[in-house]
């Protein structure tokens, strides 16, 4: 069961364990003095929207609702604009790769010393990502049987991760992601040596996803 504020999710992996996972909770509920709103709940299904993400027993996606509305954002006027765009994009970015080097051209222009002027680089970053973003993958649920692997890719402008794991499938295995993140660099992390910048790379990733591999 997961919670958050007055939300709350069950999941289970049959319709029997269900049941049993919702008489659980209902009798936690009742000893707490707890009551729900029936109109508000939903039982026994095989996705459910939960905190702006679409689950399934797939894994989690963008809601398509929220994809298609940010496909449809029109590029931004000001500053006030891209940061509402910024904060929608930052929502969705573990589904993103290397979304910090692909929001950097964006990102450069929330500088105090920078004046918005919105130039082709920064048209391409924005459709990059609306694209990027149409087209994401489902995020695999993690599976603590199975070892995760690390692909790190460090640059100049930002370093960039995927945390996936391996599942057996008839076919062989079949590679599944976690998670993407990402990370700009500051203006003395950019003048890293490549070996250095890797190795940056590593140490961040391995750091963001301590609760999954340690």
């Amino acid at each position: 069961m997961q919670d958050c504020l007055d939300d709350v999710l069950i999941c289970s992996e049959t319709f029997e364990q269900h049941m049993s996972d919702l008489q659980e909770v209902f009798d936690r509920f009742r000893n707490a003095g707890l009551k729900l709103n029936p109109q508000t709940c939903t039982f026994a299904n095989s996705s459910a929207i939960f905190l702006g993400h679409h689950i399934s027993k797939e894994g989690i996606r963008p809601p398509p609702d929220r994809v298609r509305a940010l496909n449809e954002f029109p590029p931004p006027q000001n500053v006030k604009q891209l940061r509402r765009a910024l904060g929608m994009f930052n929502w969705f970015r573990k589904f993103i790769p290397n979304y910090s080097s692909a929001a950097e051209p964006l990102t450069r222009l929330l500088k105090k010393s920078a004046k918005f002027v919105w130039s082709q680089e920064q048209e391409t970053s924005f459709t990059r990502i609306k694209h990027l973003l149409l087209t994401s993958a489902v995020l695999a649920f993690p599976r603590f049987d199975l070892q995760f692997f690390l692909a790190v890719d460090s640059s100049a402008t930002g370093i960039g991760y995927m945390l996936y794991q391996k599942h057996p499938s008839d076919t062989g295995e079949q590679i599944r992601v976690v998670r993407f993140g990402s990370k700009s660099l500051n203006s003395w992390q950019k003048s890293y040596g490549p070996t250095k910048l890797e190795l940056l790379g590593v140490v961040t990733s391995i750091v963001d996803c301590a609760s999954y591999l340690l």
